[in-house]
């Protein structure tokens, strides 16, 4: 990680129009905990300095220009070590789609 410092993040479904059909989430930074500093000498910044309230961004090639666009992550092409992250979008997932039907209860 090219940064320090400690973050309160939340992992969202991403509402981008691209995931619409893909299991994607982005990562929210709700608070900044302890300052967050460059940790790398001459760091190209290809994941921008986390900013309280935003998602997390990162630099995407796209042609002759970096677009920053937000950090993702898919679900259905994690490495091995993130698996169990995916279980549990599958166990919130379903916990929501359980509340909003009250005929559970």
């Amino acid at each position: 990680m090219p940064y320090t410092g400690h973050l309160l993040l939340r992992f969202e479904r991403s509402t981008l129009r691209e995931h619409s059909k893909a299991r994607i989430l982005v990562v929210r930074v709700l608070k900044i905990l302890e300052p967050v500093n460059v940790v790398i000498p001459d760091y190209d910044h290809y994941l921008a300095q986390p900013r309280e309230g935003e998602l997390l961004k990162s630099h995407a090639q796209g042609g002759r220009t970096l677009e920053v666009k937000p950090y993702t992550i898919d679900l259905d092409n994690l490495p091995k070590c993130w698996q169990d992250l995916n279980l549990l979008y599958t166990v919130v997932s379903r916990m929501l789609s359980l509340d909003k039907d009250e005929s559970w209860l």
